[in-house]
This record gives C-alpha cells, structure tokens and sequence, in this order.
C-alpha cells in the first residue's frame, strides 16, 4: 500500500464536522438576515416612520401623538404566543 494507511474517521469525528458544518451554515443565514434589518434601524433622535396600529382603545396613529405628548414604543412580541 506505498507505506501509507488508509484513515478511517470514526463516527465521533464525522458527527462533530456535520455540527459544525450545520451550525456555521445557520450563523451565516443568522446574518444574512439580522445584517440588514439592523441597518434599517432608527438612531437616537430619528424620527419614527408613521404608522397605525391596533389598541385595546382603537386605532392609533402614531402622527396623532405629534406635538402632544412623548411617545414611547414597547413591544412585546411573545405576548400570547404558546411557550
């Protein structure tokens, strides 16, 4: 066999290189998503986009707060959702 040995991987090793694969795969979509949409975020003292949501009081219009009062936004986004 020319003095060289066949290397044989063993089932830990090959287990560990296809986690690893697998996870710089998801990091890499993890950026390719997350990259843009922090671009695209506001900086202190921007002015917010108007928009209209619904509330527990109606729609509200973000631009009928303008002027009147300070607005802050608080989201929370696992409100009723199942754990």
């Amino acid at each position: 066999m020319d003095g060289k040995k066949k290397q044989f991987r063993s089932l830990d090793e090959i287990q560990r290189r296809n986690y690893m694969r697998r996870f710089l795969i998801n990091v890499l979509l993890v950026l390719l998503i997350a990259v843009p949409s922090i671009s695209s975020a506001l900086e202190a003292g921007e002015r917010a986009p108007d928009f209209e949501a619904p509330s527990t009081h109606g729609n509200v219009i973000l631009s009928g707060f303008q002027g009147k009062n300070h607005v802050v936004l608080a989201l929370y986004y696992a409100d009723f959702t199942p754990v």
